[in-house]
């Protein structure tokens, strides 16, 4: 400390406390934590602007370790400070982070799954609208509210998917970050399969073709192209022939007023 008051002066040192204490290993000496506790409780958290909150967060959830760095957070009630109902609180958050973490491909974004796992308990109408106010790109922002808001239903979905189409169809379109977390809340196998495997399966038609073949635009080739993948992915679909009989056959359907499949 450069003195007592460093911490009002500029409370985000109290978000570097926790990334630091966390990364090094170090405890927090006595007198520290006494001014750091002091801050906190008179409200200095918030007093420093959103976008200045943001960078530290983002810099928490890029740490090597990011669960124990908001487990640090957490223990110096800054969390709660910045937004109640926001962190990583208990051993069981920070278990659900590991698995999601463990679940998580090599093109996932680790820091916003972690973020994602912190605001599970802001209400719906609150964590869009907060992300923007700590200066998170919309991409990031949409990312991590979709994972944090949906992946409790997107378990359930997973929960009883069966057959590998059902468990596409229950992932949705992801993004991996939301099928990860929604995995590590319990269907573990289902969700590591489409991270793993089902979402790289790709049709060898496209919607061209069923227009080469007769089918009107609108609403019949989307559903075409749905069927044939999910024929595709059921092993009942291999190649291109197979591929666009499935398709013409659900999209002459939905054209004659009937279901897909």
């Amino acid at each position: 400390m450069l003195h007592d008051a460093s911490f009002r002066d500029d409370p985000t040192r109290l978000l570097r406390l926790a990334r630091y204490v966390n990364r090094l290993g170090f405890s927090i000496e006595a007198g520290t934590l006494a001014l750091a506790a002091a801050a906190v409780a008179d409200g200095a958290p918030g007093t420093v602007s959103g976008a200045r909150i943001g960078s530290e967060l983002r810099l928490l959830a890029g740490e090597p370790d990011p669960v124990g760095a908001y487990g640090a957070l957490a223990e110096l009630g800054v969390d709660e400070a910045v937004a109640p109902g926001f962190g990583i609180r208990d051993g069981a958050r920070a278990a659900l982070a590991r698995r999601a973490l463990g679940l998580l491909p090599a093109d996932g974004h680790r820091a916003d799954l972690v973020l994602a796992v912190a605001a599970m308990d802001l209400p719906a109408h609150q964590l869009p609208g907060l992300m923007d106010r700590w200066g998170f790109p919309a991409a990031r922002r949409d990312r991590i509210a979709a994972a944090a808001l949906r992946s409790p239903v997107v378990a359930q979905s997973l929960a009883v998917a069966a057959r590998p189409s059902e468990i596409a169809r229950a992932a949705g379109p992801g993004p991996v970050e939301l099928v990860a977390l929604a995995g590590a809340l319990g269907p573990q196998d289902p969700a590591r399969r489409w991270l793993q495997d089902l979402r790289h399966v790709r049709l060898e038609i496209t919607g061209e073709d069923l227009l080469d073949a007769g089918v009107a635009r609108g609403p019949a080739i989307g559903a075409g192209l749905a069927a044939a993948l999910a024929a595709k992915l059921d092993g009942h679909a291999a190649g291109r022939a197979a591929e666009l009989a499935e398709a013409l056959r659900a999209a002459t359907a939905i054209a004659q007023g009937g279901p897909s499949g």
